[in-house]
């Protein structure tokens, strides 16, 4: 009988080589669709109102990210294809079903790349191309992106777990950033507060520092780790959101943070980043609309909740009063 060790490497290889006609040079991970104009006025008490009018333009009429073209193609490598699986794994496009035979997972491989070129906007073809394969260093939530969800409407999905309607849901923060004083930090969450509760009728509460309270159902912290214990990654997932009955957010302490993006330095959106993740506190799983705050990959300028995110909101919740 052939050792163990020995047929799960020939497996591997075999699972590899299965996937021809795959496409693609070498690249270099980058951030260009970020470098947008820099934006920095003051964090004062109108900071909601300084953010709201920017972003009006913006996020309000955000054009689908535009379809990338496939190069000539070519095999990729076993460590390619390994880091293609695991992110696969990772954000729910591919079960890891070490059972199944190599032509079968070569098939759902194939079937999981779909899937992902269909949620990214990008051309369908089902092979390992550029476009795909930059997808796996965009910077983006830690949330997956299929999950075991409630219905579907429209674009938005509604998580399973959910919050009692009619009952308030306290926020404060358990730690914070560096890069912002807490003042600009508690003005953003503010104004993040504002907008889900604007939206429907979600009834948070935000307990500044000094009038925090002892068993709040969201914390907010600034960590080194992931939700389950590994270092975060510069430039790839930028923060992470419990599901409700806990709701804790959780931002990687290794970024750059600021109340708006900038390219350089490199900055991410603390606005945006918390406006998203704080839909994943409430109930709200990843949009399929590229355009919608809870799209799964960052998105500098999402500053404002968009029709999805609002319908979503409602349905979780029931209308603002």
């Amino acid at each position: 009988m052939m050792p163990a060790h020995l047929h799960c490497r020939i497996s591997c290889i075999f699972f590899a080589a299965v996937l021809l006609n795959i496409s693609g040079a070498p690249i270099t991970p980058t951030l260009n669709d970020k470098a947008v104009t820099r934006l920095t006025p003051p964090v004062q008490l109108t900071k909601r109102h300084t953010i709201l009018r920017q972003s009006k333009s913006v996020s309000s009429s955000s054009p689908s990210p535009a379809v990338s073209p496939t190069s000539s193609p070519r095999q990729r490598t076993a460590a390619e294809i390994h880091k293609l699986t695991a992110w696969l794994q990772e954000f729910g496009y591919l079960d890891d079903n070490q059972s199944a035979a190599a032509e079968v997972r070569a098939l759902m491989l194939t079937q999981a790349i779909r899937k992902l070129q269909r949620y990214a906007n990008i051309a369908v073809t089902g092979e390992v191309d550029d476009a795909t394969m930059a997808l796996l260093d965009k910077p983006r939530c830690g949330q997956k992106d299929f999950t075991p969800a409630g219905p579907r409407h429209k674009r938005y999905i509604l998580l399973r777990r959910r919050w009692e309607r009619g009952r308030e849901i306290d926020i404060q923060f358990k730690n914070h950033t560096r890069d912002m004083t807490i003042d600009d930090q508690e003005s953003i969450i503010s104004y993040v507060i504002d907008q889900w509760n604007s939206a429907a009728d979600a009834r948070l509460v935000f307990h500044q520092d000094g009038d925090q309270i002892d068993f709040p159902e969201i914390n907010i912290h600034h960590t080194l780790y992931d939700n389950r214990g590994r270092p975060f990654q510069p430039y790839g997932v930028l923060a992470y959101a419990a599901l409700p009955r806990n709701g804790d957010m959780y931002f990687d302490d290794t970024e750059r943070w600021a109340e708006l993006h900038t390219a350089q330095p490199l900055t991410f959106s603390y606005t945006s980043v918390a406006l998203h993740e704080m839909g994943h506190s409430l109930g709200l799983a990843h949009s399929n609309d590229p355009a919608a705050v809870m799209y799964a990959f960052y998105g500098p300028n999402r500053h404002v909740l968009t029709p999805d995110d609002i319908a979503g909101a409602v349905a979780l919740f029931g209308p603002s009063k």
